[in-house]
């Protein structure tokens, strides 16, 4: 436990301090370059002048980008490992069917809080500038990632709630050794689902993505249930 509050305090700080450090700089050597590139780019052929655009703003860049899309994807790890830790509490704190209700709640509440953090992930991109005047409203990848945030919520349910068919939730974490082959292909598939997760974890602290980041770490000790599930007894 003592381990796990330094892990938390060193992520929590260096975080931070990139945050700091990246806030501290401009984020373009020249502030006007956006605006420059956008009305020289903007009757050149569509492709074109999106390629251009990223080349010739890219040149302009500072740090300031990496060091605070990193310091924020940290800062959100460490907000995230304070939701797993709540979630799993949350969840040992029932039991029976009751455990099963408190799972779905909890699974669907991660999924619906990606649809405000991709809106603040593409403001922060639009404030700085990431996307040149002529380019396509923010409104569509925020609509498009909030479609697919619901299909995704209820397609994993609807797989989580088949993967506990046969099966009841422990009061621990803890996992078993499986037996038979239909059993083994239930590990499998859950611990694929875990390193993808972690996966997805890692690509959105270093973008900072934080609704990635929190929703994944939260559903975490979600997933480990699942893992740790016991088989029913005949």
């Amino acid at each position: 436990m003592r381990l796990a509050k330094i892990i938390f305090v060193l992520i929590i700080g260096l975080g931070a301090l990139l945050w700091c450090i990246g806030a501290s700089q401009p984020v373009y050597t020249d502030p006007q370059a956006p605006e420059r590139l956008s009305i020289q780019l903007q009757d050149h052929p569509r492709e074109q002048r999106f390629r251009e655009w990223y080349e010739g703003l890219h040149r302009y860049e500072t740090s300031h980008k990496r060091l605070t899309d990193l310091g924020r994807g940290l800062l959100a790890c460490g907000l995230g490992l304070i939701l797993a830790a709540g979630v799993g509490a949350l969840f040992q704190s029932f039991h029976g069917r009751s455990r099963a209700v408190c799972f779905a709640i909890e699974w669907v509440a991660l999924w619906a809080l990606k649809i405000p953090l991709s809106g603040w992930y593409y403001d922060v991109r639009q404030d700085r500038f990431d996307f040149p005047i002529w380019g396509d409203s923010v409104a569509i990848p925020v609509i498009s990632e909030t479609i697919t945030w619901i299909v995704g919520c209820i397609v994993t349910g609807i797989l989580a709630a088949l993967l506990m068919i046969g099966h009841h939730f422990e009061d621990s974490f803890s996992i078993r050794r499986p037996t038979g082959i239909i059993r083994w292909l239930r590990v499998v598939l859950l611990s694929l689902w875990l390193g993808a997760m972690m996966l997805c974890i890692a690509s959105g602290v270093w973008d900072g993505d934080e609704g990635m980041v929190i929703s994944c770490l939260g559903a975490m000790p979600l997933l480990r249930a699942l893992i740790s599930a016991a088989p029913n007894r005949v």
